[in-house]
């Protein structure tokens, strides 16, 4: 895992500008990430939805953009974490960690797991639409993208295929401290604390407990086992989120160790994962 490398996706993200639904820099990370894989020689599959935001507003178009690394195991793992922005009236929301950070987590994964492919078969979901589009959140507004990938997977029947999800945001902070999420399915934090423990990086993995709605919520709504790697103590000091839908949140507040950190420990876990009987 190159925390560098990922890194260097977020600022190459960040330099197309705010990424809220239906904006220029949204249509250049999309095209990014898709030029980004086809150059590791995957090619990801593209899955469209219509967003329906507040009463009175109109519909969105946005993508998921999925791509499978095949393992031997017969099951599938999902891994995910959203590309868009949040659209801030009169503020340059660049989304360094939030947002930004997930994509260059998820693009280096898939460099590590094409060079060196584990035994269990990774879906990695990159999502649209996790910020709402107006000014309240989720569940009502918010989360579209995951909620299409989960809706797709029951129409589909894939559903029973699917170990686990994990999903990540806001993963690169400098002051990296990742919280248990109280809703996401316990045996997956026991084993993600315990290769961090193992990795020697727990006290990366030791911030406060959080309730939170983000990707994993319709996972978990779907019945998939599911996880959120999240750190919600994002500012100056070790107890605040200051920087959180700000123009301050920036690239020079991400660290390339943070992403070394939290890939190495995921990397980890994947392998047991898939084959963890299912129940």
């Amino acid at each position: 895992m190159d925390g560098a490398r990922a890194l260097e996706h977020v600022r190459r993200v960040v330099a197309f500008g705010p990424r809220h639904a239906g904006s220029e820099g949204i249509r250049q990370t999309r095209e990014y990430i898709v030029g980004t894989l086809r150059r590791l020689g995957l090619e990801p599959t593209r899955q469209e939805l219509l967003a329906e935001g507040p009463p009175g507003s109109a519909e969105v178009a946005m993508a998921n953009l999925l791509v499978d690394l095949p393992g031997p195991s017969g099951r599938v793992v999902i891994l995910g974490g959203h590309y868009d922005g949040k659209r801030v009236p009169g503020v340059e929301f660049v989304g360094a960690n939030d947002g930004g950070s997930s994509v260059g987590l998820l693009l280096e994964m898939a460099r590590c797991l094409t060079e060196a492919p584990g035994s269990t078969t990774v879906r990695i979901a990159f999502l649209d639409g996790e910020e709402s589009l107006g000014e309240g959140g989720p569940p009502a507004d918010g989360l579209y993208g995951s909620r299409r990938l989960a809706a797709s997977l029951r129409e589909s029947g894939e559903l029973e295929e699917v170990a686990a999800a994990i999903v990540v945001d806001m993963i690169g902070d400098r002051r990296l401290s990742i919280s248990r999420e109280l809703e996401s399915t316990p045996w997956l934090w026991r084993l993600v604390a315990e290769k961090a423990r193992v990795l020697g990086v727990e006290r990366h993995f030791s911030g406060p407990l959080l309730a939170v709605i983000d990707d994993h919520t319709p996972l978990l709504a779907a019945g998939i086992p599911s996880l959120l790697l999240i750190d919600l103590h994002y500012g100056p000091g070790w107890d605040d989120n200051s920087y959180w839908h700000t123009e301050e949140d920036t690239i020079d507040k991400l660290s390339a160790r943070s992403f070394e950190i939290v890939g190495s420990v995921l990397l980890a876990s994947l392998e047991e994962i898939g084959f963890r009987p299912a129940g």
